[in-house]
């Protein structure tokens, strides 16, 4: 008979293990404790809930992150993200897997639980129990003085028509962020942007406000990725309204040009296109390749699929939510 329950400190050797064995060969959360600490470790133990069989070996594995994760006084709004969910088909009970998810669900009681980058075969389990599901929305502006791209692939040329725009942006400082309110659920928070962000063990992130008249209306945190001698950025959370903003094309462009980034993207759902399109993004089409994957670097469109049930309106997600914005390999 299989035993459910989270993950204590003595199971994380067999958990890393298992990881490595049954989910994927040398992945980083299996050999590295930095980042296994950062993402999962709790007052508890580690934010996984796992099964065990008679003999003690581990059968399946879910991992979940709680937004508290980064700031303990999000606890009230109790909102999770998944992360890995992996059975081992040779050892495991029939149901097992489908068993920890209820398990967390009765144990957390979750306002909200999410999952972002799952495969078509789990997504048709989450639309069975009644999650809502989709794809990820991607947003971009192209550096115009790009002449050869490296990481995107533009099949189709096409001029973007240049605007102009009371909105600006510009690089601010940790103190800045203070200025911004927080709207969207999951419910975020300066600590969680802080303990998310600017501690992360391995990325740096930059922040940049967008104003209107000297007043900051939102924040955009971005990543620039080096890759081929080149490089893009990558919008992975945005906070802040975004309502009143007109175009950023000529702000963003600047700051492609100083970069020397080929484009800015932005992964979305819960926010309108419309939003987007005033603020000069385009939606990635077919003649347009904006890469997801960069390690290892996969020069393909992909889709990201989601997973989600709330009981808050206004649910927003980003790339760098979830497990989705971490490193897949380190040098």
């Amino acid at each position: 008979m299989a035993k459910i329950s989270f993950c204590t400190e003595n199971d994380l050797d067999k958990l890393q293990d298992f990881i490595h064995d049954k989910w994927k060969e040398n992945h980083v959360l299996a050999n590295d404790m930095s980042l296994m600490d950062f993402q999962h470790k709790s007052s508890e133990g580690y934010n996984f809930v796992i099964s065990k069989n008679d003999n003690d070996q581990i059968t399946a594995i879910l991992g979940y992150i709680p937004l508290r994760q980064f700031d303990d006084d999000l606890t009230k709004s109790n909102d999770i993200w998944l992360a890995i969910w992996k059975v081992d088909e040779e050892l495991a009970e029939p149901g097992i897997g489908f068993a920890l998810l209820k398990w967390l669900e009765k144990q957390i009681k979750p306002d909200s639980i999410g999952s972002i980058g799952i495969n078509p075969e789990v997504k048709r389990i989450y639309d069975i129990l009644g999650y809502k599901t989709g794809t990820l929305n991607q947003f971009y502006i192209l550096n115009p003085d790009i002449d050869n791209y490296q990481i995107a692939r533009i099949k189709k040329k096409h001029q973007t028509p240049k605007t102009t725009s009371a909105s600006l942006i510009k690089e601010i400082s940790e103190e800045e962020l203070q200025q911004i309110r927080f709207n969207w659920n999951p419910y975020k928070s300066v600590t969680y942007i802080r303990n998310r962000y600017i501690n992360h063990p391995y990325y740096k992130y930059s922040f940049f406000g967008a104003y209107i008249n000297d007043v900051i209306h939102a924040i955009f945190i971005i990543r620039k990725i080096e890759l081929k001698g080149s490089s893009c950025m990558r919008i992975v959370d945005i906070q802040g309204d975004l309502t009143e903003l007109d175009s950023l094309q000529e702000s963003f462009v600047s700051i492609l040009k100083q970069n020397q980034s080929e484009y800015i993207d932005c992964l979305n759902y819960g926010l309108s296109k419309e939003i987007f399109f005033n603020c000069a993004f385009e939606l990635r089409n077919s003649d347009i390749i904006i890469p997801n994957y960069f390690e290892p670097f996969l020069q393909e469109n992909i889709d990201i699929l989601f997973a989600y049930k709330s009981k808050h309106p206004e649910y927003v997600m980003f790339k760098g939510d979830s497990d989705q914005d971490r490193p897949n390999a380190l040098n």
